[in-house]
């Protein structure tokens, strides 16, 4: 009994109490700490975990790190949402003065819709097509392929969209290639040919690429667009609308490559022994803009479209001197300078950037060669 009481006597000695005092709160504290520790490796932590000392904060603070990171994250996501209507989004009723038949102009900030005309309608894209071709080959290619991938033209490739009298870039059968020359090719003269190559390049088969194509506009949001070709040439259910692509255009000009392509003017391709000067490139947006401008606002780029079933259609964006961008999409017109005409009126009109008091030209002074 006594060596029972001076054992109990060194036990509630003070320093031995402390001493115990420590260990229980250490202990308590791992318990608190391993659960979330453990999460970490076991991949069930919370979905937005900072650091050691934020997982060993109160709830509070946990809460306002996971509000402040999903609001990050709804801000930055890689794929542009739909264009939000508004009280202020102008329904574009009168057809004597804005021609085309389906329109949207969005502005890129705010992820508004500032105008639209039949802007969910089912339209054919046309050549607006090649935006999705070249961000499809751009994102699926490695930056090695990019660099110095080649193919050799065939007349496989050239001759199936000659018989159709698609406009093309001029590459000749033998001709070898770089991924680079094509992606110009495809988007500044609008050539078929580059189209096809690129495709068969990138997958092995044009097929076999569109089904990357129409996999990536699923991606990007593209909910009413089906894609059957590379090229944007006539063919049953290869739709798309209006709201459709200009989201296709505002993902594509986050993409660097695929950005600096659609601003180009003109580009010369790589001497070849079919070509020894190499091919000159030039623009259809900017060759159809010529000296046109608008106070405030400056078009930088985009792609062309026309078949008989579509019209002619213009995709473009543009910048204001406060550094907003907007794109604008005009499809369905009868004229390739209406489509001109109607995308300057309707960044004049409906952006806020310029002065608004833009008139239509006389129809004698609208007229242009048509281009794919």
């Amino acid at each position: 009994m006594m060596k029972n009481t001076k054992c109990a006597r060194r036990h509630l000695r003070p320093d031995r109490i402390a001493a115990a005092g420590l260990i229980v709160f250490l202990a308590a504290g791992a318990a608190i700490a391993l659960p979330k520790l453990l999460g970490r490796f076991r991949g069930d932590a919370p979905k937005n975990p900072t650091s050691l000392v934020s997982d060993l904060n109160d709830v509070t603070t946990t809460t306002t790190t996971e509000t402040t990171t999903t609001t990050t994250t709804t801000t930055t996501s890689r794929y542009p949402a739909p264009a939000t209507r508004t009280t202020d989004t102008r329904q574009l009723t009168d057809v004597t003065d804005i021609l085309a038949r389906n329109i949207a102009v969005i502005d890129m900030d705010s992820q508004t819709m500032l105008a639209e005309r039949e802007a969910d309608a089912v339209i054919e894209p046309a050549s607006m097509t090649k935006i999705l071709t070249i961000v499809t080959a751009v994102e699926t290619l490695s930056e090695e392929q990019l660099r110095d991938g080649q193919i050799t033209m065939t007349e496989e490739i050239i001759a199936p969209v000659r018989a159709r009298q698609a406009i093309c870039a001029g590459f000749l059968p033998g001709e070898s290639c770089s991924v680079t020359d094509l992606l110009y090719g495809t988007i500044l003269p609008s050539g078929a040919d580059a189209a096809v190559a690129l495709a068969v390049l990138t997958a092995g088969s044009e097929d076999a690429f569109v089904q990357l194509m129409n996999e990536k506009a699923a991606e990007i949001g593209m909910d009413s667009s089906h894609f059957c070709n590379a090229t944007g040439l006539h063919a049953e259910g290869h739709v798309s609308t209006a709201h459709d692509i200009a989201r296709l255009l505002e993902y594509a000009i986050r993409i660097p490559v695929c950005k600096e392509v659609l601003e180009a003017k003109s580009w010369r391709t790589a001497q070849t022994d079919q070509h020894p000067s190499g091919i000159s490139l030039t623009s259809i947006v900017f060759w159809r803009l010529g000296d046109h401008t608008l106070n405030g606002i400056r078009i930088s780029g985009g792609k062309t479209g026309f078949t008989n079933q579509a019209g002619q259609c213009l995709a473009t964006f543009a910048s204001d001197n406060n550094g907003k961008t907007y794109v604008c999409v005009a499809a369905g017109c009868n004229d390739p300078m209406d489509a001109v005409y109607d995308t300057l009126l309707l960044y004049n009109r409906y952006t806020g950037a310029s002065d608004g008091r833009m008139t239509r030209p006389a129809p004698e002074e609208t007229t242009a060669p048509a281009a794919s």
